[in-house]
């Protein structure tokens, strides 16, 4: 009898102690325990980036918790849709620096030109050191050497600058890939 009551009471303590502890959904910075699936929002993105549902990861761009921002804006960059480098870019001026470098990344994922146009002028107003430098990387990425001329001039960047020569490698790259498409990423 006593056997069963303790086999019982811990049932309950477990059952009890995974239960959500009441905090505001606001807080959640990262999944519990590190287990991304136990959470049904990523769970929900990885989903939704799986079948290719642009449409339902931009409504995510609004959402209070900024980890779902940002994982639905890497998951959009993955898919590498050229039509989602505006709503990509409408992550640029959040308040969350994470979700701002993972929109910027997701822009230079996404790869299409189009997308130099917000990071250029983006770059002006961020003050993060290192959301500016994944910026200069997505330029790389998805911009053409007259954007990293305009940087040169427009934002003071010396051609001695680190961030800058990273940019023109990312350029470099992409254009020799393209032309011997050997090694594509």
């Amino acid at each position: 009898m006593i056997r069963l009551l303790t086999i019982y009471l811990i049932a309950l303590i477990a059952v009890l102690s995974s239960c959500n502890g009441g905090g505001s959904s606001s807080e959640k910075q990262f999944p519990a325990e590190g287990n991304i699936y136990g959470d049904m929002t990523l769970r929900r993105i990885y989903e939704l980036r799986c079948s290719g549902n642009s449409a339902e990861l931009i409504k995510l761009f609004s959402d209070e918790v900024p980890l779902y921002r940002k994982t639905a804006v890497l998951a959009l960059g993955s898919m590498r849709d050229s039509m989602s480098t505006v709503a990509a870019a409408s992550l640029l001026s959040d308040e969350n620096q994470d979700v701002r470098q993972s929109a910027v990344f997701a822009i230079g994922q996404i790869g299409h030109i189009a997308g130099q146009k917000y990071l250029i002028e983006y770059l002006k107003k961020e003050e993060s050191p290192v959301v500016r430098a994944s910026i200069l990387e997505a330029l790389g990425k998805c911009g053409d050497e007259k954007a990293l001329e305009i940087m040169e001039k427009r934002f003071g960047f010396g051609r001695n600058q680190r961030f800058l020569f990273f940019g023109k490698t990312w350029i470099f790259f992409y254009q020799w890939n393209s032309k011997s498409n050997k090694y594509s990423l």
